[in-house]
């Protein structure tokens, strides 16, 4: 053995090292053909193991309890178009773990509890839980004691990780200040600030109350994070926040279509009914399509009198209007305006004649997103459709305006829209 370094130091195939103190052991296979690679590691002190295997097809197996009680060293597995199999205890306290696996497969055999973090990758995990334990969990952040109670017409809070599960109920801390009248709080669900909402509850707070505000939900929640937000219908609601150091409200001056983060915990939680053997995983696992209905909404024949509107439709949910026809018949029809407001945004406001001059005096094609499908000047009908034209998160609504100062017109609105269930 040469006394110049590690580097030359050589075992033959059959070495063993027992109850001896070595600094450094490095194992590298270049170009080799080795059936099996066996190291046990029992009652060494060791500070640094590598073992490289590239381009070989063999087996290594790591014996010994990798216990790698390596204080304050390095463990380092490198493994290229190779099989690697842990098997027993790997245990690292306040050292470093580095394998990495190209091109290769990698069994590990755990039996216990592990924690896995997975960055930047595509994994199959194969978990099996024998006993399914039921558990029931409280989201919530918030301290013990509230710092005030404050107003805001539209806010919410953001519920990071592990939301999965059965949503028993919801309770948000409110206090109502008019000791003469109930006021209502209206509580949404959706995934994340400013997606769409999945679920909506109201609940009257009564006069003077001061406490939680429970809404039974009953809800299956197959996403992993959760975004509670309501609307307070007074001025009278308070709502009770702290200032804990991670907060994780909102606020919305829109009607709770864009959100706006602030430093305050505001006192909401989720009761959530699970099992205690599911695995919180950060990151996109899967994506699961948020289920859906497909209903249609029709006012026919209704009259509008001189100058007055009337609404035809009006939805308040979360979807996609898949097909719209508005119709008019009557001396002044051509004066009548389709006013189209997408979570209470006018977006549309326009007669059909307006319509077909803004078309190039065309009445579009079949199919075309906006399609005139009747122009009849001396009979006085018109009838426009949209296709596919229109999505909403919290509400939808068709109005007629009727523009003649004389004379009332008959106007018919037909809908098919997809909602989220």
């Amino acid at each position: 053995m040469s006394t110049r370094g590690w580097e030359d130091f050589y075992l033959n195939t059959f070495s063993t090292i027992i109850a001896q103190a070595i600094e450094k052991i490095k194992v590298d296979i270049v170009a080799q053909t080795l059936e099996q690679l066996k190291i046990d590691i029992a009652s060494q002190s060791l500070s640094q193991l590598n073992v490289n295997i590239v381009g070989q097809s063999i087996a290594l197996e790591v014996k010994g309890d990798v216990n790698a009680n390596i204080t304050n060293s390095e463990l380092n597995v490198n493994v290229t178009n190779s099989v690697l199999n842990v098997q027993g205890d790997v245990k690292v306290t306040n050292d470093q773990l580095n394998v990495n696996v190209t091109n290769s497969s990698l069994n590990v055999n755990v039996q216990g509890t592990a924690d896995v973090n997975i960055a930047q990758a595509s994994v199959n995990i194969g978990v099996e839980n024998k006993d399914f334990v039921e558990a029931r969990r409280i989201l919530r952040n918030n301290a013990d004691t509230y710092t005030g109670l404050s107003y805001y017409a539209h806010r919410g809070k953001f519920f990071g990780n592990n939301t999965m599960g059965l949503i028993e109920y919801v309770e948000i801390y409110v206090k109502n200040e008019d000791t003469a009248n109930p006021h209502d709080l209206k509580v949404y669900i959706c995934i994340y600030p400013g997606a769409p909402m999945i679920y909506s509850f109201t609940v009257s707070v009564d006069p003077g109350y001061e406490g939680w505000v429970r809404i039974d939900v009953n809800k299956h929640w197959n996403y992993n994070t959760m975004f509670v937000w309501w609307y307070n219908t007074s001025s009278s609601l308070k709502n009770a926040y702290d200032n804990k150091s991670t907060p994780d409200s909102y606020y919305s001056t829109d009607g709770g279509i864009t959100w706006t983060k602030y430093d305050i915990a505001l006192w909401a939680r989720v009761s959530i009914l699970a099992s205690s053997n599911s695995i919180p995983v950060s990151g996109t696992v899967n994506t699961i399509q948020i289920p859906n209905t497909t209903s249609s909404a029709i006012k026919a024949g209704t009259s509008v009198p001189a100058s007055s509107s009337e609404t035809l439709i009006d939805i308040s949910a979360t979807g996609t209007v898949k097909w719209l026809a508005v119709s008019f018949e009557g001396t002044d029809s051509q004066l009548a305006k389709v006013q189209i407001e997408v979570d209470d945004v006018l977006i549309w406001d326009m007669s059909i004649p307006d319509t077909y001059r803004r078309l190039g005096f065309s009445q579009g094609g079949a199919g075309s997103v906006v399609y005139i499908t009747q122009y009849d000047t001396t009979n006085n009908y018109y009838a426009i459709v949209f296709n596919n034209a229109f999505s909403f998160k919290r509400r939808f609504k068709v109005t007629v305006k009727n523009e003649s100062t004389s004379n009332s017109i008959t106007a018919t609105a037909m809908a098919i829209i997809s909602k989220i269930a």
